[in-house]
């Protein structure tokens, strides 16, 4: 697992970091893959600071399949569950974004 790797390394050297990126994994959801990937969220001490401060209401992927709207929340900010250096969590819901998945951005202190 990619993501392992890179925990592993930022770990080996003391580094605060944090990992955005699209999981295509539902951590509000229940199955196989959101299991595994909460059980090495939580053996790796970490959380979905985007979850954690924004809330389980919003979405950053939307899709349409025959005339059905799909909405879900499979993009995540990965940090440390005892880390506070992350600020001003935003997901962008401009009308004018052409993808099919909303922008993250946030503030390190």
């Amino acid at each position: 697992m990619l993501i392992k790797n890179i925990v592993l390394e930022l770990e080996s050297k003391d580094i605060k970091g944090i990992i955005m990126g699209d999981f295509n994994t539902n951590l509000n959801r229940h199955g196989h893959h959101c299991n595994k990937f909460k059980e090495f969220l939580n053996f790796r001490n970490m959380t979905s600071k985007d979850l954690d401060l924004l809330g389980k209401n919003q979405f950053t992927n939307e899709k349409k399949v025959n005339n059905k709207l799909f909405r879900s929340w499979i993009d995540h900010i990965l940090i440390k569950k005892d880390e506070k250096y992350l600020k001003n969590l935003n997901v962008d819901s401009c009308p004018s974004n052409l993808g099919d998945h909303r922008v993250q951005s946030c503030e390190l202190e």
